[in-house]
């Protein structure tokens, strides 16, 4: 009897996970909060992966949203965010993007200018300063945020500086492209945390980093 019921209570498990899926796969698409619950009109002007130009190339990508719904325990100050870097060969079209994006940035800094900030996870932003500088970091801060990177591309030393605020490396330019306070997330994923200001304490930001030399476009979208 023991040997039926650790071959069937897999079986259920396993059944009970795949009904979920479906269930909530179907959930997020008529609540139209996007494939990972940031809102799509955020990040619309991320490439098409199903209908790119054939002069790009994705070489990298990083996220921390889900797909699907999963229990969710909110133990420390967390964001979301998709970050996707994308090496191009026609020069031409990559100029095109970089005119359009130009156009339409409400920021424009460069990764190793000094008159930006980012957001991370408390975990993230505690490694990179301690309590005290932290509480100071935002509260005169008026300028829209940018993803902390330092962790995302650990892995990709080609595209990682760790001296350069966002951890992406020196020579690319910096676009916001949108950029707001209200939470855009759905509410199982609101966390206070007590270091932000009222004003920075959600959000959301997107954007690009752009590099003319290497040809090549981070793109990256966070919320919180």
């Amino acid at each position: 009897m023991k040997n039926i019921l650790f071959i069937f209570i897999p079986i259920i498990c396993f059944w009970s996970c795949s009904g979920q899926k479906s269930v909530n796969t179907s959930s997020q698409s008529s609540s139209k909060q996007g494939k990972y619950y940031i809102p799509d009109t955020i990040y619309n002007f991320f490439p098409n992966t199903t209908n790119s130009a054939t002069s790009n190339k994705l070489v990298f990508e990083s996220t921390n949203s889900e797909e699907v719904e999963l229990p969710y325990f909110c133990d420390e100050f967390a964001v979301s965010y998709i970050a996707k870097i994308y090496e191009f060969s026609d020069k031409d079209f990559f100029d095109s993007l970089k005119n359009a994006y130009l156009a339409k940035s409400i920021f424009k800094s460069n990764t190793e200018n000094n008159n930006y900030k980012i957001i991370g996870s408390e975990r993230e932003m505690l490694n990179l300063y301690d309590t005290v500088i932290l509480k100071n970091y935002f509260q005169n801060y008026q300028n829209p945020l940018i993803l902390n990177f330092h962790d995302i591309l650990k892995l990709e030393p080609s595209f990682s500086d760790s001296t350069t605020i966002c951890g992406i490396e020196k020579g690319y330019k910096i676009l916001v492209l949108n950029s707001g306070s209200n939470f855009v997330l759905p509410d199982k994923y609101r966390c206070e945390w007590y270091i932000l200001p009222s004003r920075l304490s959600h959000g959301f930001s997107s954007g690009v980093a752009i590099n003319e030399i290497k040809l090549s476009i981070i793109y990256w979208v966070v919320a919180w």
